[in-house]
């Protein structure tokens, strides 16, 4: 990041600029490339909501952790006044592609309209920032496979991104999952040091060596030794259960 920095590849308001500026400089044709997390697909899915055609580039293997699987997961509220409907509706997420595609992309005919039988696009005259449906992505609910493509996706992207999954190295702890009780206030405590010391680091504003001893000394007085010990615990616990 530093050397990205020095090269001058960074907005000059890195540290005061917001987590979106990097897209909307590059719809405003003021910025060339923005970091993602990346999937088979990814730049034609932005592509639609920039309105400029992106190229992604991957720069790391695909990698899965518990986190990302947790990141994708649906949970019904311990408060919910009737979970077994809730589940009913979540379980149509999965095997109904009509429901499915109107709560992704909305009414058809209205905020788009099909090409083919599983292919859309924006009615004419309609773009992302005048089709009225406020679009959250296609990947987070449901099936993503039964998902509409739009008309500029990759016909194949379905078994593209199967390929990806299938490929995608799985961490050793995966469905491994911390109990943050027993050391809930250290981590407070390190989660404030980290803030102190992330955003400037990820900026690269600054030579990272010295910023980093300074973060570890930080976080060590934090009580991080505390919580290593607790993870490495319950993490052995954990894994002398596993198969």
């Amino acid at each position: 990041m530093h050397q990205w920095n020095q090269n001058g590849w960074f907005d000059k308001d890195i540290l005061t600029s917001d987590s979106d500026q990097g897209l909307n400089m590059i719809k405003a044709g003021k910025a060339f490339a923005v970091a993602q997390s990346l999937k088979p697909g990814k730049d034609k899915e932005m592509s639609i909501n920039a309105g400029v055609e992106l190229v992604q580039v991957e720069t790391a293997e695909p990698f899965t952790t518990t986190g990302d699987a947790q990141g994708a997961m649906l949970g019904i509220s311990r408060t919910s006044k009737d979970p077994a409907r809730a589940m009913m509706f979540l379980d149509l997420l999965y095997t109904d592609p009509v429901l499915l595609n109107m709560l992704d992309w909305g009414i058809e005919g209205k905020h788009y309209v099909k090409v083919s039988d599983n292919v859309i696009d924006y009615p004419e005259g309609v773009n992302a920032d005048t089709e009225g449906y406020p679009n959250p992505g296609g990947w987070m609910f449901g099936n993503q496979f039964n998902t509409y493509l739009w008309a500029n996706e990759d016909p194949n992207k379905w078994e593209e991104f199967q390929q990806f999954n299938d490929r995608s190295e799985r961490s050793i702890a995966l469905g491994f999952s911390f109990d943050q009780e027993p050391v809930k206030s250290e981590l407070a405590s390190i989660e404030n040091v980290k803030k102190e010391f992330e955003d400037t680091l990820r900026s690269g504003a600054v030579d990272p060596e010295q910023l980093i001893e300074k973060w570890k000394e930080k976080r060590k007085s934090a009580g991080f030794d505390k919580v290593k010990a607790e993870v490495d615990k319950q993490l052995a616990e954990w894994a002398s259960t596993q198969k």
